[in-house]
């Protein structure tokens, strides 16, 4: 038995049987679009049914080995809240709090690397009694599908790039340089973009980003390999001008991203600091991308 959704990697079929608005069982097929991220981890998974994208999960593996899950409803493109839970002898059981107050349940048996079961349920009594809403038999394809022609505002970050860094040293002051891979993809029609970036001595990131439906807004999670969880995002969109401001709190500051030369083969992302309230900004680090047959 496998101990981790190592089972959620390339692409998966699927049958659903979800509850109806009558309290029915309705059957539909589907797929599943997955990648694993930050050596196993964390994973993005893209879930559609016959009728179209359901909407993505975002699994992160915490250093002490629990696991949080967030959905992005594909209707509405924001992150719900979590649920929390762990793997025992292939069986994982991860628990949360809806919006409404309720009690979600996502229950996953995987005895192999190819195949899983996942049901949800729900409870309104506090977890005394629970109604399973939604279940998936899943198996995965041999080999995964093509991935779909990258849309979206964050489609120029989905391939794989050379990334320039220059930043603030993290350690003992000045700045530093350093190059390392980018990998990018987008999910439910450009409305979800991940990417994984190489930081110095082995370490990685990964951004995960959702546009709201109604508003047209981003907001933007970073997640570290060596912290495990989600840092707080950062909110804005793109100008006419194709450049995209991003502001959101870190720690006691400010935290903007701009992101520029969007349209072009070379795009650009700064980050700057604020700790007045955004009245001025300080240069923390700066990327810049190019083709990978430029780094050779």
């Amino acid at each position: 038995m496998i101990s981790d959704f190592a089972y959620l990697d390339g692409t998966l079929d699927v049958v659903h049987r979800r509850r109806d608005a009558s309290g029915g069982r309705v059957e539909t097929a589907g797929t599943i679009r997955a990648r694993r991220l930050l050596g196993g981890t964390a994973d993005v998974a893209e879930v559609r049914s016959a009728d179209g994208p359901l909407g993505v999960s975002l699994k992160v593996r915490e250093p002490d080995g629990t696991w949080s899950m967030w959905w992005v409803d594909a209707a509405t493109g924001r992150l719900g809240l979590p649920l929390r839970g762990r793997w025992d002898d292939g069986r994982a059981r991860l628990v949360g709090v809806e919006a409404d107050g309720s009690l979600c349940a996502d229950d996953v048996a995987a005895p192999s690397g190819a195949s899983a079961r996942w049901e949800q349920s729900r409870s309104r009594d506090g977890g005394r009694t629970w109604e399973v809403d939604w279940t998936m038999e899943m198996a995965r394809r041999p080999e995964p599908d093509p991935a779909p022609p990258p849309v979206g505002e964050f489609a120029f970050l989905a391939r794989e790039l050379e990334v320039d860094h220059h930043r603030r040293a993290r350690v003992g002051g000045g700045e530093e340089r350093f190059t390392t891979r980018h990998h990018g993809s987008t999910y439910l029609d450009g409305a979800v973009s991940v990417d994984e970036v190489g930081l110095p001595d082995g370490a990685a990131g990964m951004t995960f980003r959702a546009r709201e439906a109604a508003t047209g807004t981003w907001s933007i999670w970073w997640i570290s390999s060596t912290r495990g969880r989600l840092e707080p995002p950062v909110h804005g969109r793109f100008g006419p001008d194709g450049v995209g401001t991003f502001v959101g709190a870190e720690d006691d500051l400010l935290a903007r991203f701009i992101w520029s030369d969007t349209a072009g083969e070379r795009p650009r992302w700064l980050q700057e600091l604020s700790d007045d309230g955004g009245r001025t900004w300080v240069w923390d680090w700066e990327m810049a991308f190019r083709p990978l047959e430029e780094a050779s």
